[in-house]
């Protein structure tokens, strides 16, 4: 345990950040519907947000790529679970949440992984939120050829009553004058936004083991347009690659360009755009791997002929420059920035982990200048060990209200009073400054402490190895999602779990005996 952050600190270790343990919830294995009774279901391996009913409050879905769905059991078919905010209580755990399958239609198979990854947006541009769900394994069969792994992407229209059980349309990764492909995994790197600057949100997807042309795993990337139809979805998409007209750059073996997205605009132009990692990016005797920013504009992403490739610096772990991306305005200068987890990063400890948080400088993102983040650089002392993967996951919201971004940074491999619980790090944006280490306001929030609520289990957690922001209960501020998909239950291995984390003003302190005013939240403008 870093013990400048633990509540053994004092008070004064544990600034106001927004977020508080005052009336988190906590989603284990009885609040899974169709838990296994073997296990393994990694719930909370991904998770989205939106307002999917039109109620004003946003609702969290959260994938179970592993469960086996209901009767008759198939085994890692997959699923999604979906609970509706309520304003003014939050996640809503009293009504059955809904429950997202293709065992809906008989369509579940061994191993789909259903909800392996998941992007909410407004597809058809009528004002309520919707899901796309990853399906990176489906298998698909045209005629009496069978592409195994080949993967596909579904969506799920928002309505006043919520997501409806069935999509609205399914895609993949074929053209009309093309077959799919086996084993590209598509629906496993998802995100979803407005680049052609139009009223329907279109989806991305990454699909870094594609070819391109004779270059194995040199990786591209799927667009769809969103389309106000009750599809939602334009069919056919169109395709961008490193080697796609207007890229400066050109694509290479294993590249696996694609490997993970963030959408952001990153240009303050009204157009989102796009940051994606290319882990097998080569510059020779420089750094490996990079990730390549495409901007959009009215002819959609890429047709600018405007992008940035920024490749990693020379300490970077290959495997793992990249290996998140988020994005957010931190100074609120009306450039989105952009964030980078390198989870295996080796300074100053074997997989100690970091994070890079680059501001918007001269129309260009400048690594030069990027505040780079450590556990050690953030709390001092020893606060960075070996093993923790600080950075492995990401998420961005305004926990404290005071409309600027703020920073969550997954660090699931924590030693808290086990092994591997898990922790989460959260560091305030600041006006004209956006987010530095040591100087931004930042407290550490561990696996079951703080009176968060836990279960049984306090080894191999992995407590932050997912997070999403939302607003559950309605209250104009951010709150926290966090994933613990190791987690046990009991002798039931790998059930997983989800915690939900509230922003709460003037609730910092109770959680901890620290009744004293002066370490309150502070007063902000109501939202």
């Amino acid at each position: 345990m870093n013990e400048a952050t633990s509540g053994a600190a004092g008070a004064a270790a544990l600034p106001s950040v927004g977020l508080s343990s005052v009336r988190a919830q906590r989603f284990g294995r009885a609040d899974l519907p169709n838990a296994n009774a073997l296990g393994s279901d990694y719930f909370g391996f991904a998770s989205a947000s939106a307002d999917f009913n039109g109620d004003g409050v946003d609702d969290l879905a959260t994938g179970v790529p592993e469960s086996q769905g209901p009767a008759p059991f198939v085994n890692g078919c997959g699923q999604v679970v979906v609970r509706y905010g309520v304003r003014g209580q939050g996640l809503d755990r009293v009504s059955p949440p809904t429950v997202l399958g293709q065992f809906t239609s008989g369509g579940a198979e061994a191993e789909d992984r259903f909800g392996r990854a998941l992007a909410a947006c407004d597809f058809n541009g009528d004002g309520i939120a919707d899901l796309a769900v990853g399906v990176p394994e489906e298998d698909r069969v045209l005629s009496t050829f069978n592409f195994p792994d080949a993967g596909v992407v579904s969506i799920y229209l928002g309505s006043a009553s919520g997501l409806g059980a069935n999509p609205s349309i399914t895609v993949g990764q074929q053209s009309p004058t093309s077959l799919p492909e086996s084993n590209m995994h598509f629906g496993e790197i998802i995100a979803c936004g407005y680049f052609d600057g139009d009223a329907f949100a279109d989806l991305v997807v990454g699909v870094p083991d594609h070819a391109v042309g004779d270059l194995a795993e040199a990786g591209i990337l799927r667009v769809f347009r969103g389309a106000g139809t009750a599809l939602g979805l334009a069919p056919v998409p169109y395709r961008l690659d490193q080697d796609s007209a207007g890229i400066d750059d050109s694509a290479n073996l294993q590249d696996r360009f694609g490997a993970a997205l963030a959408v952001g605009d990153f240009d303050n132009d009204g157009f989102d755009d796009v940051a994606t990692s290319v882990p097998g990016e080569n510059f020779g005797s420089f750094a490996p791997a990079a990730v390549h920013i495409l901007f959009g504009d009215a002819g959609g992403l890429g047709a600018s002929g405007r992008d940035q490739l920024i490749a990693g610096p020379s300490e970077a772990q290959a495997s793992s420059w990249g290996r998140r991306l988020v994005s957010g305005d931190f100074n609120d200068d009306d450039f989105d920035d952009l964030v980078i987890g390198v989870p295996e990063d080796d300074t100053p400890l074997s997989n100690t982990g970091a994070v890079y948080v680059l501001q918007h400088t001269e129309g260009v993102f400048d690594l030069a200048s990027a505040q780079r983040l450590t556990a050690q650089d953030i709390f001092g002392g020893s606060a960075s060990l070996p093993g923790e993967y600080f950075g492995d996951a990401l998420a961005v919201g305004d926990f404290n209200g005071d409309r600027l971004d703020d920073l969550a940074i997954g660090v699931p491999d924590e030693d808290v009073v086990g092994i591997r619980e898990g922790a989460v790090v959260v560091l305030l944006g600041e006006e004209g400054f956006g987010i530095y280490a040591g100087e931004s306001p930042a407290r550490q929030f561990e696996h079951g402490q703080e009176e968060l609520p836990r279960g049984d289990d306090i080894h191999v957690v992995r407590w932050g190895s997912a997070l999403t922001t939302g607003d559950f209960d309605g209250d104009g501020l951010a709150d926290l999602a966090v994933g613990a998909l190791s987690e046990d239950d009991g002798a039931i291995p790998i059930v997983g779990s989800v915690t939900a984390l509230y922003s709460a003003l003037f609730a910092d302190g109770f959680g901890n005996a620290t009744l004293t005013p002066s370490y309150w939240s502070a007063t902000v403008a109501a939202p």
